[in-house]
């Protein structure tokens, strides 16, 4: 069987992929640098053994037809793992067409969804859990609300599947509370920040009096002074990013060549670009200059009082 394995979310494909192995088949894993020739896809060990091959990102090195004419039949196992297909090309729609191989998407779950999938995995590892504590761990990791992380950034599954192992060995067969996950799932601040931002680019006031009141009522060890410094280096951050979308824009600069100079995601970048569009260069800068301001007060009290105590 020919597979060929789309999309972003890497934790289900590896849980495909385990699906696959059974006793006794060899695995296994090549690039497009260490492709197996055809005949090696298709043809028998000395021992007669079945193998799983696992080809990752090698589509673009192979002519689709020949190669498919000679290992279609094979005894093997051959899956294609590739993050994605430009669906406007001939040869990708080909790919995607051909009956001969097996086609599995995973997209990575989000809103409803990833409260469906984080539901199930927790029951399926075998933890007393109930959907309130989803929502709570969700809201925890920043990922309680469609685009909350707002540049692009996709709900790691690989990070729920470990928290929630975490979770399991400290509260063994008790069903866990709050305060559990609390004490073993570091909150995402960054989540508030890109909230905060967003408000703020949207003229919501309440709002953002609601979400600062949120961030600093947050129950855990970091004191307020901590949490306004690290408010103002993340804001800062994200201001400095519009200031360049802006700056970028000014100059005609190009959008692939603004994505290969920062090393963002197109989803990043549409991002960004929204919230400048509500903004100009001469009051991002103004605000940058007041956070830099705040940051360096922030920091001298912080020292004034630290060497009082001392």
């Amino acid at each position: 069987m020919i597979y060929l394995l789309l999309g972003e979310d890497d934790f289900s494909k590896q849980s495909f992929l385990k699906s696959l192995i059974k006793p006794g088949v060899d695995v296994q894993t090549r690039d497009a640098a260490n492709l197996p020739s055809a005949e090696e896809l298709s043809g028998s060990d000395l021992f007669g053994g079945r193998k799983l091959w696992i080809l990752r990102q090698c589509i673009d090195a192979l002519d689709r037809e020949a190669w498919l004419a000679k290992v279609a039949s094979s005894q093997h196992d051959i899956v294609l793992v590739e993050e994605s297909l430009d669906r406007r090309k001939t040869t990708s729609k080909q790919w995607l067409s051909d009956k001969r191989i097996s086609l599995k998407e995973f997209g990575v779950p989000e809103g409803s969804e990833l409260s469906k999938w984080t539901t199930e995995h927790a029951k399926s590892l075998d933890i007393a859990w109930s959907p309130d504590l989803t929502q709570y761990l969700l809201a925890r990791l920043g990922y309680d609300q469609d685009n909350r992380f707002g540049e692009g950034t996709k709900p790691d599954l690989w990070q729920l599947h470990n928290e929630l192992l975490k979770i399991k060995t400290y509260c063994g067969g008790e069903k866990p509370d709050h305060s559990a996950i609390d004490l073993l799932v570091p909150e995402n601040r960054d989540a508030h920040v890109f909230a905060v931002l967003d408000a703020l680019a949207s003229g919501r006031k309440q709002e953002v009096i609601n979400l600062l009141s949120d961030y600093f009522s947050s129950h855990d060890s970091t004191d307020e002074k901590a949490k306004a410094i690290q408010l103002t280096a993340a804001l800062a951050e994200q201001f400095r990013s519009i200031l360049l979308v802006l700056a970028a824009g000014a100059e005609r600069m190009p959008d692939q060549t603004l994505l290969s100079q920062t090393g963002w995601k197109s989803g990043r970048l549409f991002i960004v670009r929204r919230n400048a569009s509500r903004f100009n260069q001469s009051k991002v800068t103004d605000v940058l200059q007041k956070l830099a301001y705040l940051d360096v007060e922030l920091k001298s009290t912080a020292r004034q009082r630290a060497s009082f105590s001392i």
